[in-house]
């Protein structure tokens, strides 16, 4: 019990901090550009092993082109079983106080389908209890309406994405919601921001922001930064779309 409050409490920090953030984001196109590193939405793979836990399942994939762990809500799966599992977040240096281990890197996602099984049960995070503490990888969902109102006529998220190859290097402004915060990581805030324009399916409406300074989830803000494209910043963080540096201010 003390090792799986141990576990509870550092998977806390970790959401508190959005080690991430940051599922939450990468992508093959701009227009796709997602919270999580590498060609595609989904990893699938072969286990070579695993191991229950805390509440997760902890997986030593081979996905042909490497091998990874990955920490899903426990289900049952068995070396030589063929995984498919979303992307995830990516934790350095995680130690796991149940299973006394630390893992160099590990992706904490909230699916998991065994493609092995005779019936495939995807676990998705709507569906199940994820174990206290969990990474918060469902938190990135678009608005309905427009959240808020334009900084200028046409300086939206959307329009920043589909002009994004002219907005390269430039400093552009917008303002939107801060949906997701993580401070100090590699140095830097991240902010995932939404102003209600863009769509999930042509995953433009969403953006991630770096910032010297800070903010919360809830804030309104008006942001000013340099728009960057193909950001890989290693350890799983590859960005199509990024605005860095930026300046911001929370508005009352």
């Amino acid at each position: 019990m003390k090792a799986f409050l141990k576990d509870t409490a550092a998977l806390a920090i970790i959401a508190l901090s959005g080690a991430l953030l940051i599922q939450s984001m990468s992508s093959t196109s701009i227009a796709s550009e997602a919270p999580q590193a590498a060609a595609s939405d989904f990893v699938v793979g072969t286990v070579i092993e695993s191991m229950n836990s805390g509440g997760y399942t902890y997986v030593y994939l081979d996905t042909g082109a490497e091998k990874r762990w990955i920490a899903a809500p426990q289900a049952t799966v068995a070396a030589g079983d063929q995984v498919k599992t979303s992307q995830g977040m990516a934790m350095p240096n995680f130690k796991s106080a149940s299973l006394d281990r630390e893992f160099e890197l590990v992706y904490f996602v909230d699916r998991l389908e065994n493609l092995s099984a005779d019936s495939t049960a995807e676990l998705k995070v709507e569906d199940i209890a994820l174990p206290e503490g969990h990474p918060d990888l469902s938190s990135l969902t678009p608005a309905a309406e427009k959240i808020v109102v334009e900084l200028e006529e046409g300086h939206s998220i959307e329009h920043l994405y589909a002009n994004a190859t002219d907005l390269a290097g430039k400093t552009y402004s917008l303002r939107g919601k801060v949906v997701k915060y993580s401070s100090g990581i590699f140095g830097t805030n991240w902010i995932h921001l939404q102003d209600g324009t863009g769509t999930a399916e042509n995953g433009n409406y969403d953006l991630v922001v770096t910032s010297d300074y800070s903010t919360k989830v809830g804030d309104t803000i008006t942001v000013s930064g340099t728009v960057a494209l193909d950001k890989d910043f290693g350890y799983g963080y590859r960005y199509a779309l990024i605005m860095e540096k930026a300046d911001l201010q929370v508005e009352e």
